[in-house]
């Protein structure tokens, strides 16, 4: 009986071990965005920089993005997982955040307190997919910015 029981509990470790790697490919929530950089074509214009303070600033048809070593993260993306992602080009972006904070503004309008969201506001989590030269996929986690100074 307890062979069983002990066979059952290994099974059910193995389908959530199995299964977990899937759950983080797929992740995709109202508050997470994943975004272009050069995955989806056409942009108006794409240029990153490379600071000598290991920060990267992203421009992509001019918005603005910003990688901050040490405070943000970048990590290798495996080509399958871009087929759970929905990556999102920057039309679309500006397009949800123009609908979150409209909903934001009807919610708010009811109370009498209206706050007002900046961009780097609008959603908890920005990763941007990059596809280098080598045919890797990086992607890196990004807050949306107003400008590069």
């Amino acid at each position: 009986m307890e062979t069983k029981t002990a066979i059952k509990a290994r099974i059910k470790g193995l389908v959530v071990l199995f299964l977990l790697p899937l759950f983080f490919c797929n992740a995709q929530s109202n508050s997470v965005v994943h975004l272009s950089y050069n995955i989806k074509e056409p942009f108006k214009s794409v240029r990153k920089i490379e600071n000598v303070n290991g920060n990267i600033d992203f421009h992509i048809d001019n918005e603005y993005f910003q990688y901050q070593e040490g405070k943000d993260e970048i990590s290798k993306i495996e080509p399958a997982c871009l087929e759970d992602i929905e990556i999102i080009d920057i039309g679309t972006l500006l397009r949800l955040s123009w609908q979150k904070k409209k909903e934001l503004l009807e919610k708010e309008e009811k109370t009498g307190v209206i706050h007002v969201l900046t961009k780097d506001q609008t959603f908890d989590k920005i990763y941007l997919y990059e596809k280098t030269e080598l045919g890797t996929i990086e992607r890196y986690e990004v807050r949306w910015i107003e400008k590069i100074e």
